[in-house]
């Protein structure tokens, strides 16, 4: 009989009785449930009441943690129970940086009022959003967003965290909506949308832009959902209310007899296919208020940073194992080469890392999420800036906060060159010379006080009022200390 859970378990009431073979098991909610393999050919019978108490017939039953509740990845409490700590204490010792696709996952950034709207897409899985524990909250100017995915048959539980520091959108004037915005064409004050996802998946427009009444076609996870709206027999116009960039007014689908408009949406982006012309009229029909019409968060910020890790709990050979990916993108178009040469001074960027960790006490391991203060330092070139110490960078992970970590630990991504030097010369004329390319990937290593571990990350945008020096910089690093390790990604901005 299992009588006595941890909080937080998951241990369903069975309608029905869980039928396991003779040598088999099966996982229910958070348990593993075995049967005997004297149990003979009837094998064993499970079921679970309103008060969370398992009772058993026919063969022995032994119950354990399933895969996916030792491996979750929430902070241990249990010092007596060692696994799900163990199992990510693993994962980060197997963790390397640069695996591009952190589980296939896909996040994306947009922001229309508000904090900024994270998503994820993959091929085949509907991550769903999860929380972000309060105690894990970002650096101020840094949003988080958690989404899980999760399967019974095999047992698994994924896991991705998102950071971004992505600015508000700005509004434009209405009349000038379609510039630059391949799915959208002005009739007018009218705006033609246009554009097919199928052909194109970039060609679209997101979908916060589409509000009110009017009906978007379901989210489809790796694909394209599609709404057909058919134009009848006698050709009249199929109206529906709506909001288009914060405007209120009407959507047509306008044509002939059987022609169709059909609503695409794929990858938090709408277009539309078909023969019929799909526009928006807004409610506003005075000449003279017209052109003071905004299209509200219309220009999205694209100077930003976003990070974050990915995990995976399951069985691999037979034995449960957790999996740790990071990632790290920094958004914005960097110096030119032509500029590069008069970007002079030194740089503070300042900004938040995020990732798994595992605490060693003894014979207890403790392990779960962190968020963490990432600040680094950049020298570029000019007079002011010693030629040995050009077009150097240099920070420091610190200030970890989450349930179990230790908050002493600091973590020092030690100094690298981001540009090619001559180093038997440094005075020599090619050390002040930097290409757009050497902002965009460099690595380096990180001390903790245990064995050095790695990090890397890329420059992005250009701060025009301070000298053109990059705005933004996003990493992955791992790192080891006396009594623990970590392993996850950083984002930081020009200060």
């Amino acid at each position: 009989m299992l009588d006595s859970v941890t909080p937080g378990y998951n241990l369903p009431v069975t309608t029905e009785a869980i039928e396991i073979e003779a040598g088999k098991s099966k996982v229910h909610g958070d348990v593993n449930f075995a049967c005997d393999e004297d149990a003979g050919e009837d094998g064993c019978t499970v079921t679970v009441n309103a008060e969370g108490v398992a009772t058993y017939t026919g063969g022995k039953v032994t119950a354990t943690n399933s895969t996916a509740y030792a491996a979750r990845l929430n902070p241990r409490r249990d010092p007596t129970d060692n696994a799900a700590a163990n199992l990510i204490a693993a994962a980060i010792s197997d963790y390397s940086y640069g695996i591009a696709t952190a589980g296939g996952v896909t996040p994306s950034v947009s922001r229309f009022g508000g904090d900024a709207q994270i998503t994820v897409t993959h091929a085949s899985k509907n991550f769903a959003p999860d929380t972000v524990d309060p105690a894990l909250s970002a650096v101020t100017g840094w949003m988080g967003q958690a989404f899980s995915y999760s399967t019974e048959t095999p047992a698994t539980e994924e896991r991705v965290v998102v950071y971004t520091n992505k600015g508000q959108a700005e509004d434009v004037n209405w009349n000038v909506l379609q510039n630059g915005r391949r799915a959208i064409e002005e009739n007018g004050f009218e705006k033609t949308i246009i554009g097919d996802l199928s052909a194109n998946p970039q060609e679209g427009i997101n979908t916060g832009h589409f509000g009110g009444a009017f009906q978007l076609p379901p989210d489809s996870p790796g694909g394209t959902a599609s709404r057909v709206i058919t134009i009848p027999a006698g050709g009249a116009d199929q109206e529906e209310k709506g909001t288009f960039y914060g405007v209120s007014g009407t959507f047509i689908c306008s044509g002939d007899a059987n022609d169709t408009c059909v609503i695409q949406r794929a990858g938090g982006l709408i277009a539309k296919s078909g023969d019929g012309a799909f526009t928006f009229k807004p409610d506003e029909d005075d000449a003279d208020e017209l052109p003071k019409l905004k299209a509200k968060y219309a220009t999205q910020d694209t100077d930003y940073a976003t990070f974050g890790y990915w995990s995976r709990a399951a069985t691999e050979d037979d034995k449960p194992k957790v999996t740790i990916e990071t990632f790290a993108t920094a958004e914005g178009n960097l110096p030119g080469d032509s500029v590069l040469p008069n970007v002079h001074g030194s740089a503070t960027y300042n900004g938040a890392a995020a990732g798994l960790f595992a605490r060693f006490d003894g014979n207890n391991t403790f392990a779960g999420e962190f968020t963490a203060t990432a600040s680094l330092t950049a020298d570029f070139g000019g007079a002011a800036i010693d030629p040995d110490d050009r077009y150097k960078i240099k920070g420091m992970i610190s200030n970890f906060r989450g349930d179990g970590v230790d908050s002493t630990w600091a973590l020092e991504l030690k100094e690298v060159d981001f540009a090619a030097r001559d180093t038997t010369n440094p005075n020599a004329a090619a050390n002040n010379v930097l290409e757009t390319g050497e902002l965009a990937n460099f690595t380096g290593s990180t001390s903790g006080g245990g064995a050095n571990g790695d990090w890397r990350a890329s420059f992005s945008g250009t701060d025009s009022a301070e000298g053109n020096r990059p705005t933004n910089i996003a990493g992955e690093f791992n790192g080891n200390f006396r009594n623990g390790q970590v392993a996850g990604a950083f984002g930081a901005s020009h200060q």
